[in-house]
């Protein structure tokens, strides 16, 4: 018989010892009963600077402040890859999931992968596509630097964490390692800005949706709304 696992809180999982072999084991089974029971876990102890962070949230809201003119001139490319800035109105991600919603009221900056496009990429649709420049703003080096050492250091924690759900699935320490040595990652910082108008019926910040990557890193602030996680109970937290 099926046993339905309920939990209906998120787990926080501290990755502190996990950096040591010795505090590996411990770590993913954390990680492993929280996918088999919620699908969605928060840490700490995860080794990212606060300077790090501070710093791409400062320059994040100091680009997101800017007048609107002036922050179109960095759009995204018309292939719709998430580099530049994409303003509101620009995604319906409820349609990930099959629901015609109207668009999502969200500003975003989105840069991808600092290394060139791998050789055997080189000059096909995947490589143009998935390792397509980054699009910086003149004159705020300031805001590249911040963007390039979070994405860096996003990248290492994403591997680590990676080498945790190895162990959780009984693999070895490094079996995605040969797997994601040329990920096509991209970050994505989102500001929610002031409406000036009512949403339209089904209009939210982020339409409903299950993110479509391998792995997903999201630093939140502690502040009302932002996300929400539906749980196995159907409710929101």
């Amino acid at each position: 018989m099926d046993v339905l696992l309920t939990r209906t809180e998120i787990p926080c999982i501290d990755l502190a010892a996990s950096f040591d072999v010795a505090g590996r084991a411990a770590a993913a089974a954390s990680i492993r009963e929280a996918c088999e029971t919620v699908g969605f876990f928060t840490i700490v102890g995860h080794g990212v600077p606060d300077s790090v962070t501070d710093a791409l949230v400062r320059e994040a809201k100091a680009f997101f402040a800017l007048p609107q003119a002036e922050k179109l001139l960095v759009p995204m490319p018309a292939s719709k890859v998430s580099r530049g800035y994409m303003p509101p109105k620009t995604r319906a991600l409820g349609y990930t999931l099959g629901a015609e919603t109207p668009p999502d009221w969200q500003e975003g900056y989105g840069i991808g992968p600092l290394d060139p496009v791998p050789a055997h990429l080189a000059g096909t649709l995947a490589g143009d596509f998935f390792f397509a420049p980054n699009i910086w703003p003149e004159g705020r080096p300031a805001f590249r630097a911040a963007f390039e050492d979070y994405f860096r250091c996003m990248d290492a924690l994403s591997a680590h964490v990676l080498r945790l759900f190895a162990l959780a699935l009984g693999q070895e320490w490094g079996f995605f390692d040969d797997k994601i040595d040329r990920a096509a990652s991209v970050l994505r910082t989102i500001w929610y800005p002031p409406q000036p108008e009512a949403p339209l019926p089904g209009q939210l910040r982020a339409g409903e949706h299950s993110d479509y990557g391998t792995l997903t890193i999201l630093k939140g602030e502690d502040v009302p709304g932002g996300l929400q996680v539906r749980l196995r109970d159907g409710l929101w937290a």
